[in-house]
């Protein structure tokens, strides 16, 4: 696999992992119920949809705005679906290889793929019939369950510099992470603080822990916790994040060329990052222009985050790269 293709595969082995899913489908059939094979991905972004349409075939479509119970409309959702074991096969042997979170659930979907094929109006026997219905089980219970293992002690000493290992960090960054700048106006701890204080947050959530864990093995920076989080089924998730501005450069720095849809959020917060002239806790009071500055990096993320689409021309996020030349060329989905 040449290096553009790898980085590609493990790119979307992130966003698989993030907002996939891999499933038996029961159908009903004239002789036998039919259990097909599936993958979906659902996404603000019609480009990550895109790509996995030019890398494995399918199909795409779109969830339309529908008005919220706050008054407000949602944002159009994209959908790619690739079903039947020909596409799933072929998709499942490239992104295996990258996927960590949902990696179990997909080599046993492979596995009944190439165990169970399907031929239309075969006549099943009982015992064919038991065991398609007994993998259907297994892969309704894969995606319901999750990793409660805890976060691991284990840390890395030095970082992965493998490019492969972050495209797939961006596939995750594009898909459940975060890339924001807080602003914080008051502070019981600091009360002589004359203006607004600006930190840096990069944060990624899961219900399950086994990323944060693949995380805390590649990377030495950022912290680990378990947050309360009433929308999730258990009532918490996991999330890992990076709050200084140091660190968030190093890993801006590596995940920066392999981003597609958050890839504006991320330069703006590295322009943030550099720009940035510590003040002493402000103080002393910030400079007007350096406040300006910190305070329009704010609100193009926060505009950014909010759209969930990115704003016109302060960096050209059409072309989906993925890497300098010399290290990984282009990402061209096709």
């Amino acid at each position: 696999m040449c290096d553009k293709q790898e980085y590609l595969m493990a790119y979307l082995a992130g966003v698989m992992d993030g907002d996939g899913s891999f499933s038996i489908i029961r159908q009903k059939g004239a002789k036998n119920p039919w259990h097909v094979a599936m993958l979906q991905c659902a996404n603000l972004s019609k480009k990550i949809v895109d790509m996995l349409l030019h890398a494995f075939g399918g199909d795409i479509g779109i969830r339309k705005p529908f008005l919220l119970k706050s008054g407000k409309f949602s944002q159009p959702l994209h959908r790619w679906k690739a079903q039947g074991a020909e596409k799933c096969h072929a998709a499942l042997e490239k992104l295996i290889p990258f996927l960590v979170i949902k990696k179990e659930r997909a080599e046993f979907l492979l596995k009944f793929i190439l165990a169970h094929p399907f031929r239309r109006g075969m006549v099943m026997s009982p015992e064919e019939v038991h065991l398609r219905e007994k993998a259907h089980a297994k892969m309704i219970a894969f995606n319901e369950d999750r990793n409660f293992s805890g976060i691991s002690k284990r840390r890395a000493s030095a970082i992965n510099e493998d490019p492969s290992f972050w495209a797939y960090v961006a596939g995750l960054m594009d898909t459940d992470g975060s890339f924001c700048v807080k602003r914080q106006t008051k502070n019981d701890a600091t009360p002589g603080v004359k203006n607004h204080r600006y930190s840096v947050v990069i944060q990624l959530s899961f219900a399950d822990c086994k990323a944060i864990n693949f995380l805390r093995r590649n990377i030495p920076w950022g912290k680990s916790y378990v947050a309360t989080n009433k929308a999730a089924t258990n009532g918490f998730h996991y999330t890992w994040n990076i709050s200084g501005k140091e660190e968030a450069l190093k890993f801006l720095d590596r995940v920066i060329p392999f981003l597609v849809f958050k890839k504006e959020n991320a330069q703006v917060l590295h322009t943030f990052c550099k720009g940035f002239i510590h003040t002493g806790y402000c103080k002393i009071g910030v400079d007007p222009e350096q406040l300006r500055f910190r305070e329009e990096c704010y609100q193009n993320l926060v505009y950014l985050n909010k759209n969930g689409v990115s704003k016109p021309s302060l960096i050209d996020s059409d072309a989906l790269e993925l890497g300098n030349e010399a290290q990984a060329g282009e990402i061209r989905a096709g």
